[in-house]
């Protein structure tokens, strides 16, 4: 082409490496995270192990370093926080049962309940002030640092934590205190002994309280056992017999009677209050009946519901809406008016004549719905009267003859009341001091029995054992708050869900694999006429991408690079694409299309003129800012200086303008083009060319942002022609590698 840039000399086709900021990346983001493991081979819902293992494998480092320094922490917390204490523990024995020195059936076995709560009762008394102060005054005991270090709240201290506990039904009774050396050893001992000292003496105290009080109260008895015989002697000489039973009988006959005679006063007086009640309502009826005056409104409205009266008030109505006609046409002294008058006066005369007759009718149906005719006549008022003054004599004579049987029992329970009474409290007495005597002997009988408490075992230290366990536990805790930090971080990464492989494009994305292109550490054009292994791999690998472009018969003349987002190496793979088709031998342009963050000029050293931008503006032609590279058969089309209306030219016509000139001019057209997910160049694009790569870069590019930039361009009628992997891990044999340092 005449109006082209010149063709340049022989140029070095090596491959040119990026720089800046697209040509390594390590960024990560966060989506929801799965549920439950998968295998390496398994896909949907769940955490896929081979996944996490990558992730794990991305942040081995940073993990391992956190990891160490939260087991540090962890074990440097734990140390102060657990001391290193060592606990003593004595043995008392609780016994359940009790042997008396007179024991024919054996000990005496308490239930379970009452075990229970005798035991409960000892733990509490172990641990009770009056017995924790006496210890904490021994002078061996006060000076212990263990008590001192405690600034005046030794008794809460020592109840809080001195441990009173027995393991299950037994009878054994653990008393224990954690601290350091010795000390706990001599508190413990100094508790069991005094309270063994206190529980015994208690009880014998407890004992011989009782046995005193109990022989006082026998002695009391006895004095009154033997008053009470020369009562019971005196009544029984009184009554005329000293058969108490029979005289007991015939006062209770007697009782008997006067009951029947109240329950039956007791009816007719009910009665009497009925009768009463009756009159009185009676009485209340007949005088409502008496003042019985309808409402006059109710009244009207029933004479107004006559059939006649209905009649003749529609008549009336009809008449005054006449009148009322008329009265704007006519006089009062109209004939037709005056007619209408008189049939007017006519009607009302009609209407109270028969109100007249109807209105007496009226009442009577209306007291009789309100109630007013069932009450009783005069007749039955005084039948009522005659019943009730029946009732209230029949009731003053009964009352008279209960109060005479009353005298009579009261007469006959004198003495032979007293003999029965006499009787009973000398019986009870005896009964009781009986049981006073039996009390008597057994409090003295265990006052010289055994004690229910004892020492089994005084306080011993336990073993070096549990400093072992200590740091054991810590050392635990340690590696596992370790591999719990590592174990969220890999995790943390693991949510990102960020491409592992190939294997994730294909099968989870469902996309065709292009290509992918090795690691690189280094960039610059000096990479590329140095002549070292990693170009010659990354030339081997961005052929393979060019093939795998043009497969299927079709040949792709124009295609466009875009990424999900930034960093994903896309700038590395147009240019490398562009030299590759280049290479050739075929005519080829690379336009840096992404006009917000080009990169494309400083990956071939140019400075950054004019160039797409200028071209979108209208301020110069697309021939003048088209530059030739080092690469032979290879053009590019800077991106120039984007501003606000650059970007509303190229949504215009200014992209098929361009294009359309593009491949008229060149075999092949590459568009560097900007993320699909950040600005809508590359769909622009991406309906002016053959088809579109995408870019990703393992460990940094995500799954759901490479699925969404691919919905996007396909939305928009963008064929995609697959997916370029960079960051892959290169599999070299040792006769490519000779073959490539050769």
């Amino acid at each position: 082409m005449s109006d082209s840039p010149h063709d340049p000399g022989k140029r070095d086709s090596r491959q040119i490496v990026p720089t800046g900021s697209d040509a390594l990346s390590t960024e990560a983001a966060w989506v929801p995270p799965a549920q439950m493991w998968l295998d390496a081979g398994q896909s949907g819902e769940g955490i896929n192990l081979f996944a996490f293992l990558h992730s794990l494998r991305r942040r081995w480092v940073p993990a391992a370093l956190l990891g160490l320094l939260v087991a540090l922490l962890t074990g440097g917390l734990l140390w102060f926080l657990v001391p290193d204490t060592r606990t003593a523990e004595g043995i008392i024995r609780v016994k359940r049962s009790v042997t008396p020195i007179l024991a024919p059936d054996g000990p005496r076995v308490n239930n379970d309940q009452e075990f229970k709560v005798f035991k409960q009762t000892q733990a509490a008394m172990i641990k009770s002030p009056f017995v924790l102060l006496d210890v904490l005054r021994l002078p061996e005991i006060n000076q212990l640092d263990m008590v001192k270090s405690q600034d005046r709240r030794e008794l809460a201290w020592l109840q809080r934590d001195l441990n009173a506990t027995f393991s299950g039904d037994s009878e054994l009774m653990r008393v224990s205190l954690e601290g350091k050396g010795e000390e706990p050893k001599l508190i413990v001992d100094a508790v069991m002994k005094n309270y063994l000292e206190e529980v015994a003496d208690s009880e014998r105290r407890e004992k011989t309280q009782r046995l005193d009080m109990l022989t006082i109260r026998k002695q009391e008895n006895m004095r009154k056992i033997i008053e009470g015989v020369e009562e019971y002697e005196r009544l029984a000489a009184d009554v005329g017999t000293t058969d108490s039973d029979q005289a007991r009988i015939r006062h209770e006959l007697e009782r008997a009677k006067l009951e029947k005679m109240s329950d039956r006063s007791e009816m007719v007086f009910r009665q009497l209050q009925d009768l009463e009640h009756q009159l009185y309502l009676g009485s209340i009826a007949v005088q409502l009946r008496r003042k019985y005056e309808p409402n006059p409104g109710l009244l009207d409205m029933e004479v107004e519901r006559d059939p006649f009266v209905m009649q003749q008030m529609q008549e009336l109505f009809q008449i005054e809406d006449q009148l009322t006609q008329l009265a704007g046409v006519t006089t009062g002294d109209s004939p037709i008016v005056q007619q209408l008058q008189s049939q007017k006066i006519a009607i009302e005369q009609k209407i109270a004549k028969r109100r007249k007759v109807i209105a007496p009718r009226i009442v009577e149906v209306m007291k009789e719905r309100d109630g007013y005719n069932d009450v009783a006549d005069p007749t039955q008022l005084t039948l009522l009267k005659y019943e009730y003054d029946r009732y209230r004599k029949m009731y003053e004579q009964m009352q008279t003859a209960i109060e005479d049987q009353l005298e009579i029992v009261r007469n006959m329970a004198g003495a032979s009341a007293d003999l029965v009474q006499r009787r009973d409290e000398l019986k009870a007495l005896r009964a009781t001091t009986g049981e006073m005597f039996e009390a008597i002997d057994r409090i003295r009988l265990s006052l010289d029995s055994d004690d229910r408490v004892e020492l089994i075992q005084p306080a011993t230290i336990a073993d070096e054992q549990g400093s072992r366990i200590r740091l054991i536990g810590i050392g635990v805790a340690s590696l596992g708050m370790m591999v719990m930090t590592m174990f969220g971080i890999a995790m943390w990464d693991y949510l990102g869900k960020h491409l592992n492989s190939t294997d994730d494009v294909e099968k989870t994305l469902r996309l065709r694999v292009l290509g992918t292109l090795p690691s690189m550490r280094a960039s610059g054009m000096s990479r590329m006429v140095g002549g070292g292994v990693t170009e010659t791999m990354i030339a081997d690998c961005i052929d393979s991408v060019r093939a795998s472009i043009n497969y299927g018969g079709g040949v792709v003349k124009s295609v466009v690079v875009t990424s999900a987002v930034g960093r994903e190496g896309k700038t590395t793979v147009a240019s490398q694409l562009a030299v590759s088709m280049a290479r050739s031998g075929k005519r080829t342009l690379l336009i840096d299309g992404d006009i917000r963050n080009p990169q494309q000029h400083a990956v071939f050293g140019l400075p950054p003129e004019r160039g797409l931008c200028e071209v979108l503006r209208g301020e110069v032609k697309l021939e003048e800012v088209i530059q030739s590279t080092p690469a032979e058969s290879l053009w590019i089309l800077p991106a120039g200086h984007c501003d606000f209306a650059s970007i509303q030219a190229l949504a215009g016509q200014g992209a098929a303008n361009i294009m359309d000139w593009c491949r008229e001019q060149f075999d092949h057209v590459v568009i560097d083009s900007g993320p699909v997910l950040v600005g809508a160049e590359a769909m622009i694009y991406g309906q002016h060319v053959d088809g579109a790569v995408l870019c990703s870069r393992r460990d940094t590019s995500r799954l759901p942002k490479i699925e969404e930039a691919t919905r996007r361009l396909q939305s928009v009628g963008v064929r995609v022609l697959g997916v370029v992997v960079n960051g892959e891990t290169a599999e070299v044999r040792p006769t490519q590698l000779s073959l490539m340092k050769s």
